[in-house]
């Protein structure tokens, strides 16, 4: 079975996962790679970040990749209290859903070349927080990091 070896194939697949799922997810936006105008919310930005290559065999690696999902939730009704309890639920709710089996591996169950990433990515850390994209305009945030482990030829990372 192959296994991914670039972070663009990752971005790739996580990014037709969120199209696929985003609205019953709760989003109404799916960016990568950090865009900078974000059209409608609540929206999640994945972008793939460091990768970390080990030997791991004979002509072959042990590739980390790691990424971040950035939660954005605009709501502007409520308390900063209700909003914030909100966007955790919506981070819960994205956390579960990475946590799936077929998610944690990216397994593309209608496709005959099936990649995975090996050893199930999960989250590992969470962040609140906000961000301040115009001038007394906050908008609550949640980032999800994301590891996950393949191994990979040399001639394939």
């Amino acid at each position: 079975m192959a296994m991914y070896s670039r972070p663009e194939e990752l971005l790739e697949a996580f990014r037709e996962l969120f199209v696929a799922k985003g609205e019953f997810l709760g989003f109404a936006y799916v960016a990568t790679q950090e865009e900078n105008l974000i059209p409608e919310y609540p929206a999640i930005d994945i972008s793939m970040g460091p990768l970390l290559r080990e030997d791991h065999g004979t002509q072959r690696f042990l590739v980390t990749f790691e990424g971040s999902f950035w939660i954005y939730h605009a709501s502007l009704e409520g308390t900063p209290t209700e909003r914030s309890i909100e966007d955790m639920k919506l981070a819960t709710k994205t956390v579960q859903f990475l946590h799936e089996f077929n998610n944690r591996a990216l397994r593309e169950t209608d496709v005959s070349e099936n990649k995975l990433v090996g050893g199930s990515g999960r989250i590992v850390q969470e962040i609140p927080g906000f961000v301040s994209p115009a001038p007394n305009r906050s908008i609550i945030t949640t980032r999800l990091i994301w590891r996950g482990q393949s191994q990979v030829n040399y001639e394939d990372s």
